[in-house]
């Protein structure tokens, strides 16, 4: 029986000593879970524990209220899908006017957390800052944005190859969205 344990332990090594169990009696070994669990726990068992996600290296204090133009730049991804079923991201980039930002803001997404995004902004001098994780609202701008643009170019538009999106429909897309979307800035 504990030879029997520790191989399907072995074999499922995400499962505890109830799912461990419920095998055992599929294998027509009637036990009782109570003792299923103490021989687990014997044999020194356990559900090995996953690593944690590494979290960006960063500033997660939130950012502060910027009014002036080019004070914050926000970023972040959009997924979205080819008719071929390929996978592709956009990338977004809100900015208030052109020119060096104070600070850059991004969620934890792999894309920005990487040390070359760090050091790249160690030598040109920008701050960048990390929102906490599961706060999107802290990266708003972005946010809003994305959802815009889901709405009224992702969602309408069927992409049946990777050059489309660059080449026809966001050029004329992003001339509508100027027009009717004025962004208004809090330049007091």
């Amino acid at each position: 029986l504990r030879e029997k344990l520790r191989e399907l332990a072995n074999q499922r090594r995400r499962f505890g000593y109830r799912r461990l169990h419920i095998l055992l009696r599929r294998e027509g070994v009637m036990i009782n879970r109570k003792k299923t669990q103490r021989i687990y726990r014997e044999e020194g068992l356990a559900v090995r524990r996953r690593r944690s996600r590494r979290r960006a290296v960063g500033n997660r204090a939130p950012a502060p209220v910027l009014a002036l133009p080019n004070q914050r730049w926000s970023l972040d991804f959009v997924h979205d899908q080819l008719a071929s079923g390929r996978r592709f991201r956009v990338l977004n980039v809100v900015i208030a006017q052109r020119g060096k930002p104070g600070m850059i803001v991004s969620d934890n997404g792999t894309e920005l957390t990487s040390n070359a995004v760090l050091a790249w902004c160690g030598q040109i001098g920008v701050e960048w800052h990390y929102i906490a994780p599961g706060k999107p609202m802290q990266n708003g701008f972005c946010e809003s944005f994305n959802g815009r643009m889901r709405d009224e170019l992702l969602n309408e538009t069927l992409f049946l190859s990777r050059r489309m999106p660059g080449s026809r429909s966001l050029p004329g897309w992003k001339t509508t969205t100027r027009r009717d979307h004025t962004h208004r800035l809090a330049t007091q």
